[in-house]
């Protein structure tokens, strides 16, 4: 590499670092954006039991893991197993709490802790508690959930 090249290799990559960090910013800040409004969202929709909204922040092609391994993907497939987990449960209270939120190369990658509580029919609380991990990507300019790990 004669030192003509080796210069303007480091000049653009400078101006790179230089002009990408905002749009990095501002990358990550819709992602933050749309990860707290759908924290929110989805604390409601399990407490209503509608798995459609729920359905409608995944990706095309997301896929849900669980604590056991077993993955469940396809529109048809989660919807139904989420309206039998929402059968099953009863009554709960959610809480979900984001321990962090990353974005690599135009991924977005989510870690944090949920709690359900269950108030049983003789009087006492049940509460399952569990952590997930959420990998974002964007779906026709939209952030969206992708993947979901860790959920029972």
């Amino acid at each position: 590499m004669n030192k003509l090249t080796t210069t303007w290799l480091i000049a653009t990559i400078g101006l790179l670092c230089l002009f990408s960090g905002p749009l990095l910013a501002d990358e990550f800040e819709g992602l933050k954006a749309t990860s707290d409004s759908t924290l929110e969202f989805l604390q409601k929709a399990i407490e209503e039991k509608d798995s459609d909204p729920v359905l409608s922040i995944l990706t095309s092609d997301a896929a849900i893991i669980t604590t056991h391994g077993k993955v469940v993907q396809g529109y048809l497939t989660m919807k139904t197993s989420l309206t039998a987990i929402f059968f099953l449960a009863g009554n709960y209270k959610v809480e979900i709490k984001r321990h962090s939120l990353n974005l690599i190369d135009s991924v977005g990658y989510e870690t944090g802790m949920y709690t359900l509580r269950q108030l049983m029919e003789d009087g006492t609380e049940r509460q399952l508690t569990g952590r997930f991990t959420l990998i974002w990507q964007k779906e026709d300019g939209t952030w969206k959930i992708h993947r979901a790990i860790g959920l029972r």
